[in-house]
């Protein structure tokens, strides 16, 4: 995998959200610039059961907004297609990469809302990540999340760029 497709995939949601960064790819409001304390020790929910666990593919992704200190906005993509997995304990959720690392951790409550931050460090810089998302039950099932996804990223030559971007997806329950 080039670097290029490596950053495209930085983001523990799964899809491409990093590449190089100006302002507003699609989006009318600029997105935050997140911090360490911004994605980490986040509070656990109130949910008691562990319903929505489970493997989710993204059924659609749009990037919302973006904005680059350094760099473009023009190559970030948001896509389709890709696997994210959620481990719940009680009110206590994590994201977990394909090798059961987890990559982002957070809360979730009995009525299906959930926060997640992480933080990354991969090609000279740092990914700063929130994803705030809704489960949705079918027949007392997980069906479906709906996610909104905050990042700031930086990464070093030859990519060069430190942005900000939000995007929104879809997640159709898999297993």
């Amino acid at each position: 995998m080039d670097k290029r497709k490596m950053a495209h995939s930085l983001i523990g949601v799964t899809w491409a959200l990093l590449s190089s960064g100006t302002w507003a790819c699609g989006g009318e409001a600029r997105p935050p610039t997140l911090t360490n304390q911004d994605v980490t020790n986040l509070p656990p929910g109130d949910a008691t059961v562990t319903t929505f666990s489970g493997t989710y593919v993204v059924q659609s992704a749009s990037i919302v907004a973006c904005y680059c200190r350094t760099g473009s906005c023009s190559t970030f993509q948001a896509q389709t297609g890709g696997m994210v997995t959620y481990v719940q304990q009680a009110g206590q959720l994590s994201q977990v990469d394909t090798n059961g690392a987890t990559v982002a951790t957070g809360g979730v409550d009995q009525d299906g809302k959930f926060w997640l931050g992480g933080t990354s460090q991969v090609l000279g810089g740092t990914s700063y990540d929130r994803v705030d998302g809704m489960f949705v039950l079918a027949g007392g099932s997980p069906s479906s999340a709906n996610i909104t996804t905050d990042s700031t990223a930086t990464a070093g030559a030859p990519l060069g760029f430190d942005c900000d971007v939000s995007a929104a997806a879809v997640l159709r329950f898999q297993n």
